[in-house]
C-alpha cells in the first residue's frame, strides 16, 4: 500500500475535537499534543511515523516559523508532508523572545499536522456519510491545495 493510500486511510478515521478551552477570548481550541494524541493510534496502524520539524524565515522584513508535519512509511520510506506558517511576535507582555518564538512553533505545527491530517471543525463524520473519492483523487486534491505563504 503506498504511503497516499495510508494517508488517506488516516483521514478518514482521524478526529480531534477541539478540546481546550480559551477562557479569556470565550473560544475551544486544539493543540499539538491532543491532535498527536488522537492520531498516533492511526499511525500504529498504518505503520507510519511522524515527524515534526520547523525553521526561521525571513518574509517581507517579518520573521516567521515555517513548521513541516511529514509522515513517513515505514515499510517503504515514502513520505508525505505539510507546512504550517506563523509570524513570530517580537514581543507579548509576559513573555520572552524565546517564549514567543516558541508560541510561533506551535501554532505553526498544529496548521501543519492540520494541514497533513485534514482536520477540520468537524468532530466526527456522520455515520451515513460515505467519501467516494479515491486516494489518486484524493492526493491530486492535496496537492493543490497545498500551496505555500510564499506563493500568495
Amino acid at each position: 500500500m503506498s504511503i497516499i493510500e495510508k494517508l488517506y486511510r488516516i483521514q478518514q478515521e482521524a478526529v480531534s475535537p477541539k478540546d481546550q478551552n480559551n477562557d479569556f477570548g470565550g473560544f475551544k481550541y486544539r493543540n499539538v499534543e491532543g491532535i498527536l494524541r488522537n492520531v498516533k493510534p492511526l499511525f500504529e496502524k498504518e505503520r507510519v511515523y511522524c515527524q515534526l520539524s520547523d525553521e526561521a524565515v525571513d518574509l517581507n522584513g517579518s520573521t516567521y516559523i515555517k513548521a513541516t508535519a511529514r509522515i513517513i512509511d515505514t515499510e517503504t520510506g515514502e513520505e508525505l508532508s505539510s507546512t504550517g506558517y506563523a509570524r513570530e511576535m517580537e514581543s507579548k507582555k509576559g513573555m520572552d523572545t524565546s517564549q514567543c518564538t516558541g508560541s510561533a512553533s506551535t501554532y505553526a505545527r498544529k496548521y501543519a499536522l492540520c494541514g497533513l491530517l485534514g482536520l477540520d471543525d468537524s468532530t466526527a463524520k456522520a455515520a451515513n456519510e460515505t467519501d467516494s473519492q479515491s486516494p489518486a483523487e484524493h492526493d491530486e486534491e492535496m496537492s493543490l491545495s497545498r500551496q505555500s505563504i510564499l506563493d500568495q
